[in-house]
């Protein structure tokens, strides 16, 4: 199986070191696993484990057809794809529904929290990027996206935020 994990940096903040975390950790089973960023920047960088194949965008334009096309081409090298942060998966997405793609793809939600913005749900995840998969980091996340964003319960994880 090959797992790829998309993330926009590797700047230093939560998401960033669970992503590091993940990636370690498949690394260390019989997963093939990929990183994606989307751009070539942040400290934690060179914390990424060595055996993860680094993938760099690069990106200069979110809205080019050119690049969303190279985001499909990366992705389409994995049967799994895990995006990290809401951007990230919409872009993902967008990329595989405007060129196809077999592969599956996860929203890992690090967003804490949706009550600070209440349960309104973009129309953009309620209906044409609405996930299939979503890991949220709380109890509360995951029930959420099962109640508002209408993700079956069979697909909808938690993963609590993990000290390696």
């Amino acid at each position: 199986m090959k797992v790829l994990h998309v993330i926009d940096t590797l700047n230093i903040g939560g998401a960033e070191r669970v992503f590091l975390d993940i990636t370690s950790l498949l690394a260390d089973t019989s997963v093939q696993v990929g990183a994606l960023l989307y751009y070539n920047q942040g400290p934690w960088i060179e914390q990424l484990d060595k055996r993860v194949e680094l993938n760099i965008l690069d990106r200069k334009n979110k809205y080019s057809l050119k690049e969303l096309y190279k985001t499909y081409k990366i992705c389409a090298k994995y049967d799994i794809v895990h995006a990290h942060m809401s951007y990230c998966y919409t872009y993902i997405t967008l990329s595989r529904l405007m060129f196809g793609g077999k592969y599956k793809v996860i929203f890992h939600d690090h967003n804490g929290d949706h009550d600070a913005f209440g349960s309104q749900v973009g129309l953009g995840l309620k209906y044409m990027f609405r996930p299939h998969y979503y890991i949220g980091v709380s109890k509360k996340l995951e029930q959420w996206a099962v109640n508002d964003l209408k993700v079956p319960a069979k697909h909808a994880y938690t993963l609590i935020n993990i000290i390696k």
